[in-house]
């Protein structure tokens, strides 16, 4: 299976600090923010310029927390064709069901819309680039009849730190 490979090109020190982040973001959520049910919830976890494993786990586990049944979870594939392991290993460890190989406004179609590889959902989630955002905001207001969580941007980032950071 592509999920257990992926666990096993990973050093320890990585798969301990991906595994301690599922349950802070679990007890963050669960503790600090209020959510709506879905039954089926897709996940963008860009992947081109950077790979972002922390977006796998922040995305997918509060779809977990509110009963998705399905999670599907898209990021580029790397130029071999694969998903790179600390995104699967996150996806595995929040329970993403389904692994889509496509970035950019493809990978928010063909989960909007569904297709034979990709069952549809009810919600997107996720960063990406003014292709992803555009993606999302059109198909919002078109006949896939889907809901995104916001036009993402820069200013949706948050940096807290102490005085040792």
């Amino acid at each position: 299976s592509t999920f257990f490979s992926s666990s096993c090109e990973l050093s320890h020190t990585c798969t301990y600090l991906l595994l301690c982040r599922p349950r802070t973001v679990l007890l963050v959520q669960q503790l600090c923010l209020p959510w709506l049910p879905c039954v089926a919830a897709g996940v963008y976890v860009p992947g081109g310029t950077a790979v972002l494993p922390s977006s796998a786990l922040m995305l997918a586990v509060p779809a977990q927390i509110a009963g998705c049944s399905t999670v599907v979870l898209a990021t580029p594939p790397r130029p071999d064709g694969s998903i790179t392991p600390e995104v699967l290993y996150c996806a595995k460890k929040a329970g993403v069901t389904h692994i889509l190989k496509a970035g950019g406004a493809q990978a928010v179609a063909a989960m909007a819309w569904g297709t034979q590889s990709c069952p549809k959902v009810d919600k997107i989630f996720g960063p990406g680039n003014q292709y992803v955002t555009a993606a999302k905001m059109l198909l919002t207001n078109s006949e896939a009849m889907i809901s995104i969580d916001m036009p993402a941007g820069p200013s949706e980032v948050l940096v807290i730190a102490d005085a040792g950071a």
